[in-house]
């Protein structure tokens, strides 16, 4: 095959490379640290405070630790001392809590290692008599150890707050501290202004034998940003917005990548900024990096391992400046899993400032003629030439991420009126593979399942639109991946191989095939605004998945058996034989649910629990006489044209579901979302004929597991025996309610309590 990398290589060459060996040897100081003995002193009953973080340094010696790119930035302590965190939010100090049993810590420690880009240095310099000492204790490993939590020996990594910090000339009171506790393994606090929450508490992985990894605890904003209740949009403290994308690609059929990104930015920071971190998947390596104009930048680095590209500027752009920089990088981002292509990072292809923020992407792709392709955004050209195929591309709208597929795919096209075309790409022969394996291994599986793939797709489209509203003009394309999981970009899917090949009879398929057809609406079109509102993509993503099961089937059997699933999942969770494990977070802490101690809680609580949260809305919406969901569906619909292109909070979900329901939703937010609390109810009732043929139904409700004031509107059924049937809704907000049902007009063969699933809870007993 013949394939031409002219542009490519004529580019390249023509550019002096201008590597930067500053960062390699801001590394190797960090890698040899040392104390400078001229600089130390004796402490007794000193402390240091910083926001939260307390450190009582009762007896001992300080030494200051050596410049760092000529800059007086660390120091240690070794002797005795105590650390204490003290979060002001509730949420957080239950979070603290759940991880270390106390809702404040007090820790004693033996050695601190202060990285400060404050004025510390300076006060202490100012308030010790520092001097010349031999003597120092010993501290090199205790120092070794630290320091291998913020550097990485593969690729030369340095923890890239602290590194933006060291080579930035504007200081900003950036705070390190890597705490030895003298009982119980490292603690690690930092303040880092630049970042949406700037108070960060990190504990040592404890999954983590051999290796030094840091792991998030706590996360909130400063003491400043919470008294004063200022809402900082995020991304506000970025020091560059991107303002668009142009990217040129070209991927041989071996397959090779190599590409240019033109990154147009605009300096956001008013301490302006010198050099600028973009991550890029570890495996590609930069060739060169130049200005619009064609010159070179001043420096750059990006090594193999290293997910971080270093460009240096060569001076400081102020606020306001817009620029525009040329990259080009080429390695290994793609690679072959069986005969079909496997995009190793989706988003990582390109460099990237911040995950979050939206942008404008303009593509050119050149691809082997006998591969199908597939981008996001418009296809604006096609051409072919000497067997490449040309395809340009273009986002009309800002998104967030851009991803492509390419492969030797079979085509299986669905047309229905009143919806955008579906094409299904599929692998047939590798999907034949991987069915024989599954059935290998003792599993139900069958390729050729593109008919049910475009059917559920197509059907969930119309389904969302109706009950969500139009989505867009132009296809959805469908591209079969060889992994696990799923991922939805604007008018692409990277659906997983496992719907291609394995038979489910349970419908689990078709939820997850209408989950990722969801994403279209929420997390492509309504974005979520932060971590914390997450919950919002992927909660009503998964619980869109399973309201389409329940549409498309003929009864709900399918439909109650996952949400019983789930709710198993979420009673159950960390639940054993012989006690019990950490509590699960709340909703509202989204991905800080996973940790090394509560792996699994990411998916159990930020999706399974989040769509439970969705269903309750739903039947707390719900008019229980006709079953109607006006006011529910007319809320979602509400949400997705109030938030299209835009990022929604979850107090903007609750404000207009308030809305549509007539009420206030504090109480059930905070139960749900900010809680963790998950109800028991104990029931019983007995029957008790009256007069003229009426019965008299007297119920008992226990209520446990929940803090006082908890409250449920719990529908209760009542079922006769001509399939007449009655729903009753009562407030359960009491540990023990005794309560009669209206008279009824006839003896009911059934009473239960929770009808229709309305409520996630347990429920023991429903005796007569």
């Amino acid at each position: 095959m013949k394939f031409s990398f002219l542009f490519f290589f004529t580019a390249i060459a023509s550019i002096a490379y201008a590597r930067s060996t500053l960062i390699d040897s801001v590394y190797s100081t960090f890698d040899n640290w040392q104390i400078d003995k001229a600089l130390v002193t004796d402490v007794n009953d000193f402390d240091i405070s910083r926001d939260v973080a307390g450190f009582h340094l009762k007896k001992g010696r300080i030494a200051m630790l050596k410049p760092v790119n000529g800059r007086e930035i660390g120091f240690i302590f070794v002797g005795e001392g105590n650390f204490t965190f003290n979060p002001m939010d509730p949420i957080e100090q239950d979070h603290l809590f759940r991880n270390f049993e106390r809702k404040n810590l007090k820790s004693d420690f033996d050695f601190l290692l202060f990285i400060a880009d404050d004025n510390l240095i300076s006060e202490l310099r100012l308030q010790l008599p520092f001097k010349p000492m031999d003597d120092f204790p010993s501290y090199q490993r205790n120092l070794a150890n630290a320091l291998d939590y913020i550097l990485h020996e593969d690729g030369g990594y340095v923890h890239t707050p602290l590194l933006r910090r060291v080579l930035n000339p504007a200081r900003n009171g950036y705070l390190y501290v890597h705490i030895n506790r003298t009982h119980d393994d490292p603690l690690m606090f930092e303040i880092n202004p630049s970042a949406d929450e700037e108070i960060r508490l990190y504990r040592r992985a404890k999954t983590a034998p051999v290796f030094d990894i840091r792991e998030i605890i706590s996360l909130f904003p400063s003491q400043e940003t919470y008294y004063s209740r200022r809402a900082i949009e995020p991304g506000a403290k970025d020091e560059i917005i991107i303002d668009s994308y142009e990217l040129e690609c070209s991927i041989t059929s071996s397959p090779d990548f190599s590409a240019r990104a033109k990154i147009t930015f605009t300096v956001n920071s008013p301490r302006g900024v010198r050099w600028i971190p973009f991550f890029l998947y570890r495996d590609l390596l930069v060739d060169s990096v130049q200005w619009l104009d064609g010159t070179n930048v001043n420096a750059f680095t990006k090594h193999e391992e290293n997910p971080v590209l270093w460009i240096d500027c060569g001076r400081n752009l102020k606020k306001g400046e817009q620029q525009a920089l040329q990259v080009w990088y080429d390695g290994e981002v793609l690679d072959y899993i069986g005969g079909r292509i496997l995009i190793k990072n989706s988003t990582g292809w390109y460099p990237i400032y911040n995950r979050k923020k939206k942008t404008i992407f303009e593509m050119t792709f050149h691809t082997p003629e006998s591969m199908r392709f597939v981008a996001v955004g418009e296809k604006l050209s096609e051409n072919i030439d000497e067997d490449v195929r040309t395809t340009h591309w273009f986002t009309r709208i800002p998104i967030r991420n851009a991803s492509f597929n390419l492969g030797y795919f079979e085509e299986y096209t669905v047309e229905e009126q009143g919806i955008s075309p579906v094409h299904i790409w599929m692998n047939r022969e590798g999907m034949t593979e991987m069915a024989q394996y599954l059935v290998s291994q003792g599993n139900s599986a069958a390729a050729g399942a593109e008919e049910d793939v475009g059917a559920d797709v197509a059907n969930a489209l119309a389904f969302f639109e109706q009950k969500f509203g139009k989505l867009f003009p132009g296809s959805l394309y469908i591209t079969g991946a060889p992994r696990t999981h799923s991922e939805a970009f604007p008018g692409l899917i990277h659906l997983s191989f496992l719907d291609f090949v394995f038979v489910d009879e349970y419908g689990n398929n078709q939820v997850h095939r209408a989950h990722e057809v969801a994403h279209q609406w929420w997390g492509v079109s309504v974005d979520y605004k932060t971590y914390h509102d997450q919950w919002l993509s992927e909660g009503l993503a998964s619980y869109a998945g399973l309201w389409y099961l329940q549409a498309s089937s003929e009864n709900s059997d399918k439909f109650f058996s996952i949400l019983s699933q789930w709710r198993d999942l979420i009673f159950e969770n960390r639940q054993y034989l012989l006690g019990s494990g950490q509590k699960a977070g709340p909703i509202i802490l989204g991905f800080r649910n996973r940790t090394s101690t509560t792996k699994d809680d990411y998916n159990v609580i930020v999706y399974r629990k989040a769509a439970w949260v969705i269903h309750m809305l739903r039947h707390m919406m719900m008019n229980m006489k006709d079953f109607s969901q006006t006011d529910f569906e007319n809320g979602l619909k509400e949400f997705f044209a109030t938030y299209r292109e835009k990022a929604a909070s979850t107090e903007n979900f609750r404000t207009v579901m308030e809305r549509h329901c007539g009420c206030d939703l504090g109480w059930f937010f905070n139960q749900w979302v900010y809680g963790t609390a998950l109800p028991t109810y104990h029931f019983s009732y007995s029957i008790e004929e009256m007069p003229k043929g009426k019965y008299r139904v007297q119920c008992r409700v226990k209520q446990e597991g929940v803090p006082p004031g908890f409250k449920m509107p719990v529908p209760i059924l009542v079922q006769f025996d001509d399939d007449r049937f009655a729903i009753i809704k009562v407030l359960i907000d009491k540990p023990q309610q005794t309560f009669y049902l209206p008279v009824l007009p006839m003896e009911p063969e059934k009473i239960k309590f929770n009808a229709l699933e309305s409520v996630l809870c347990r429920v023991v007993g429903e005796s007569s």
